[in-house]
């Protein structure tokens, strides 16, 4: 993925869905993205950059945009960062390709962000930045932010709600309830 996060490996989700739709199993009119971190990115750059696809998505706590997330980030996720996207001022183009930021006006899917407060990995900053763009375009956007949580949710309760606001969203936007 050196300098390229959110293309080749975006391509092979992209595969992976046309042969679940290929089978017949799954509606195409009812399908839906998750993850966290680097799947909450993968949610963002899929729902951007395909944004006919999916009914619905959800982001746990994934990048928005590199650049801005290594100010905040702590020293060894931005050193890991600076090994697949290079050095920030002299890839500045780099980081915005491989930035969902670059895309977001794309995403058509509604949205549920659910971050915690805490992050030291991906900052809390990068979700509200996220949710206000959407919000300014006219998105259906949530987004829940747990209290003395950081990159995952470590609490038993914000993991069962997490889990229950996941599955609602997915009911409401997919099934139509």
């Amino acid at each position: 993925n050196y300098q390229d996060l959110g293309g080749g490996d975006l391509k092979d989700e992209v595969y992976g869905l046309e042969w679940l739709l290929a089978t017949g199993f799954v509606d195409r009119a009812k399908v839906g993205v998750f993850g966290g971190s680097y799947g909450g990115f993968m949610t963002l750059m899929l729902a951007a950059k395909e944004p006919t696809r999916f009914a619905a998505a959800v982001d746990l706590y994934g990048p928005l945009a590199f650049v801005s997330m290594l100010q905040h980030a702590d020293p060894m996720l931005a050193a890991y960062v600076r090994s697949l996207l290079g050095d920030p001022d002299k890839d500045r183009q780099v980081y915005r390709d491989n930035s969902p930021i670059s895309y977001v006006k794309s995403i058509r899917a509604p949205l549920l962000v659910l971050q915690g407060e805490n992050d030291v990995r991906i900052p809390k900053e990068e979700s509200e930045r996220l949710v206000k763009v959407l919000k300014q375009q006219g998105n259906v956007v949530e987004a829940v932010y747990y209290s003395d949580e950081g990159h995952g949710f470590a609490k038993v309760e914000h993991q069962i709600d997490a889990i229950r606001r996941i599955v609602d969203w997915f009911d409401i936007y997919m099934k139509g309830r």
